[in-house]
């Protein structure tokens, strides 16, 4: 006798519901249905629009042919100025416009009943009125959402989401690591999106938010500063080991830490100890070692080391100076 049936499993599934084992789960509203048919519909247009997009820029660039920045108005008439007096390309052009132009169509009248749908609903215009929000952010929230009735707390609603950390616990082991990330994908990109507007732009009534969101520890680090730049752009020329930093200079790179006598005899040759990666000196640091020395015939230096600009805070030393003072040092 199989264990396993349609018998036995309508039998468990009615002592489950007599006994009360189990969790309701909530079932979507027509109208929540409906919007959310409208969002992913607007959305596959958009996709498949960007992709045609994308296409004829590639099969151009093969060719030479660079369309660069333009508006969607503009776009078609710039790949027919470009592939004028090319038959094969011209076919191909005409085929995937035809396209781009149905699709950009038929988004352009997904835009509109997508606004217009946001108009008519008044829980959507209350969430519009939080700055950084829209159309697209407010009738996905709300479709989400559905029945407010269904949390019991505000604070269900980010775990809901996927929007509050993980936690492990074993033994003494405890710690929280990144977001859940379950439940609905589409709103958490949305909201993502509210938030990075409030942070990058200049939005109306969202100083205060923005000064909330700025002093949490994961947002200070973002934006990046700015003196990674510079110190990327003074490191071109590390291979000869010409880099010093002035730090005189106004806004200068943070200095580093002097190396002790025996980290210094382990690398300049001194012994044939490995060292460790934390061992390892920033590459403005390799002095008196043997890997800052050019080879024959390495004499770029002499020319891109000795140039230098007053609002630049590295300070560039010529190879011939730092090689008299290695063998200085050797001595």
């Amino acid at each position: 006798m199989p264990v396993k049936s349609d018998r036995n499993d309508a039998r468990g599934i009615a002592q489950l519901m007599r006994l009360g084992w189990f969790r309701p789960v909530h079932c979507k509203s027509i109208p929540a249905q409906e919007v959310r048919a409208l969002l992913t519909a607007r959305k596959l247009v958009q996709s498949k629009l960007i992709d045609i997009e994308m296409s004829l820029r590639g099969i151009l660039r093969g060719f030479g042919l660079k369309i660069g920045k333009t508006n969607p108005n503009r776009f078609g008439l710039r790949v027919e100025e470009l592939v004028a007096g090319h038959p094969t390309l011209e076919i191909i052009g005409k085929a995937l416009l035809a396209a781009h132009e149905v699709l950009l169509r038929e988004l352009n009248g997904f835009e509109k009943r997508v606004r217009q749908q946001a108009r008519q609903d008044e829980r959507v215009r209350l969430v519009m009125s939080a700055p950084g929000v829209g159309p697209i952010v407010g009738l996905t929230y709300v479709a989400a959402i559905d029945d407010p009735a269904r949390f019991t707390s505000s604070k269900q609603v980010g775990p809901h989401f996927g929007l509050t950390p993980k936690r492990y616990q074993s033994g003494e082991t405890d710690y929280s690591g990144r977001i859940s990330k379950i439940g609905d994908v589409s709103v958490r990109t949305a909201l993502y999106e509210a938030a990075n507007a409030i942070l990058t732009k200049p939005l109306k009534g969202a100083t205060a938010l923005k000064s909330w969101g700025m002093k949490w520890p994961s947002a200070q680090a973002w934006p990046r500063p700015r003196w990674h730049l510079r110190a990327s752009w003074a490191s071109s020329c590390i291979a000869c080991g010409s880099m010093e930093r002035d730090l005189s200079t106004e806004g200068a790179l943070p200095s580093l830490p002097p190396l002790s006598g025996e980290r210094e005899q382990r690398l300049s040759g001194g012994s044939r100890h490995q060292p460790s990666r934390s061992e390892v000196p920033s590459p403005g640091r390799w002095k008196g070692s043997d890997r800052i020395m050019l080879r024959d015939g390495d004499d770029h230096a002499q020319s891109d080391c000795s140039a230098s600009s007053s609002s630049n805070p590295i300070r560039w030393r010529s190879c011939a100076d730092h090689g008299q003072k290695s063998d200085s040092a050797r001595r």
